[in-house]
């Protein structure tokens, strides 16, 4: 897993299609006035093989199945992420945590079964 808090740090993205993603949205938050701080603008995660809904936890990111409420994905009133798509080979999750958004890519062939479920539940696809 690899937490993204700069620009410098996509280049250790191994997929094309994320790292391509992840720029993407660097330039977006490039439009803003001034300087990119991650505490301010966001920052990504990139699961990898063997991640699990709560892996994120070590690099600060919350874990994927529970809501901030703590409701568990499946249980009436889950509302964990502002929008989640699928790209082909990938889904990104997009959840805000103390008004900070994180973006979370995982690649289809690594999916945890959970975050599987959870991904093809809720994803919207959208065409690159």
């Amino acid at each position: 897993m690899l937490a993204i808090r700069s620009p410098d740090a996509v280049s250790r993205i191994g997929r094309a299609q994320i790292k391509e993603l992840v720029e993407q949205r660097f330039a977006m938050l490039g439009e803003y006035e001034g300087p990119y701080q991650p505490d301010t603008h966001g920052w990504f995660v990139v699961f990898d093989a063997d991640d699990g809904p709560s892996s994120g936890l070590a690099v600060g990111c919350p874990d994927l199945l529970v809501d901030d409420d703590g409701v568990v994905f499946g249980e009436a009133g889950f509302l964990a992420y502002e929008w989640v798509a699928e790209y082909g080979d990938s889904y990104e999750l997009v959840r805000v945590v103390s008004g900070i958004a994180i973006a979370v890519f995982i690649p289809k062939p690594v999916l945890h079964a959970d975050l599987r479920r959870l991904c093809e539940t809720l994803a919207e696809f959208v065409p690159q």
